[in-house]
């Protein structure tokens, strides 16, 4: 027998950029964790390919999957198409309390900095939803305007004044790129070392940036997730209440519990290979440490260089504490001699023998080569768009 749709609807929220957005997904939300209709939290439509892109992955035509949804949030897309992800209620309330029963100082006020419309911002207004404490937008997430440490400024001093008033811990999640530009001023350090936690997710906090940061008495949490698992769900590399984590045979991280997606939207096959007995699948490759997980990179991270494994995230990582280096990323790269090579796209300064140098100390012969551009290309929430990147590559 073929199973039937759900009964219950799916709404297409368009998410504008800024406080309005961050209004009408809180209140959409609110709606559908109380039984109300499913949403899609989609950007607004603006004519890009990428937004497009997400729109179709939400399937807004095709009857929800299940019940149990609550929200449809789609993928990055940041290396591929994205695909909607099914969210169920009992999972988003899961994931906002553990990530409250974690947090030295419980549930408290959130400042929501980074676009709602994926599963980092969605789940800011997830916990927020249950602290039952009002957000505090910062005007320009979701795009509204870049990212700088004068324009934030004041969106934490609104919060911290709030929570001076009613006593509660204020909380604010950030991507590594927006931590960056706050490392780089006074104030927003001062200003970051008065919220309760920081909590930062999306990509890797560098080290470095993170031994910056804490000098100046921020107390940071770096953490992984993804959109299958409700946003971060492991912090400083520890499972939160009701998650498990553990290794397939081939290293792969696998992430259980009670914050696990429904599946994929409109993508069957795709559900039942990545979601396996309950636990998603991840692509990354982890190594645990009495049950202290440590990220290692993406499985397709890992190229072959005239037979060689190279690992482009480990290059990545010996590039960025170099001096005069302010961001890179690394390709991997066709070449006629080697089948593959890395292609260390760098902004900044050092020069590109020095760079060389550094990648051979620490990993041997790569057979890479170094570009350098003004700036790399980024989504809006956070994470490199390498299918831009490699498209600028191409073209050059």
């Amino acid at each position: 027998m073929m199973p039937q749709p759900a009964s219950r609807n799916l709404t297409c929220l368009s998410v504008p950029p800024g406080a309005e957005g961050v209004a009408r997904v809180r209140a959409a939300l609110r709606e559908a964790l109380g039984n109300g209709p499913a949403v899609a939290v989609l950007p607004l439509d603006d004519g890009t390919v990428h937004v497009r892109r997400q729109w179709a992955a939400a399937a807004p035509d095709t009857p929800l999957e299940s019940d149990d949804t609550a929200v449809v949030v789609t993928t990055s897309g940041s290396s591929g198409d994205p695909v909607g992800v099914l969210l169920g209620g009992a999972q988003i309330r899961a994931a906002a309390a553990a990530s409250h029963a974690r947090l030295a100082a419980g549930p408290g006020r959130w400042v929501a900095a980074v676009p709602v419309t994926a599963v980092g911002g969605l789940m800011v207004l997830a916990r927020a939803i249950d602290a039952g404490l009002e957000p505090v937008a910062w005007p320009g997430v979701g795009g509204a305007m870049p990212f700088t440490p004068e324009n934030f400024l004041p969106t934490a001093a609104k919060a911290l004044s709030l929570c001076a008033a009613d006593g509660a811990p204020a909380y604010v999640a950030l991507v590594p790129t927006q931590v960056a530009r706050l490392a780089g001023s006074p104030q927003a350090l001062d200003a970051l070392a008065r919220f309760s936690q920081v909590v930062v997710g999306a990509a890797a906090l560098p080290a470095a940036l993170r031994a910056v940061v804490e000098r100046a008495g921020v107390r940071v949490v770096s953490a992984y997730g993804a959109s299958e698992t409700c946003g971060g769900v492991v912090y400083d590399g520890v499972p939160l209440p009701g998650v498990t984590v553990s290794l397939d045979p081939d290293g792969l991280i696998l992430v259980g519990g009670d914050t696990i997606a429904l599946g994929y939207r409109a993508q069957p096959a795709l559900t039942a290979e990545t979601f396996v007995d309950g636990r998603f699948l991840t692509a990354d490759l982890g190594a645990l440490d009495e049950g202290v997980l440590r990220v290692l990179g993406r499985a397709d991270d890992l190229i072959k260089v005239g037979g060689q494994k190279v690992s482009l995230g480990a290059i990545a990582d010996a590039v960025r504490t170099l001096e005069g280096v302010t961001d890179v990323a690394v390709l991997a790269v066709a070449d006629v001699e080697w089948g593959q090579r890395p292609l260390i796209v760098v902004v900044g300064a050092a020069p590109a023998p020095t760079i060389l140098a550094a990648v051979a100390d620490s990993l041997g012969p790569t057979r890479s080569d170094v570009r350098r551009v003004a700036e790399l290309p980024y989504l809006p929430n956070g994470k490199i768009d390498r299918r831009t990147l490699v498209s600028a590559m191409e073209e050059h």
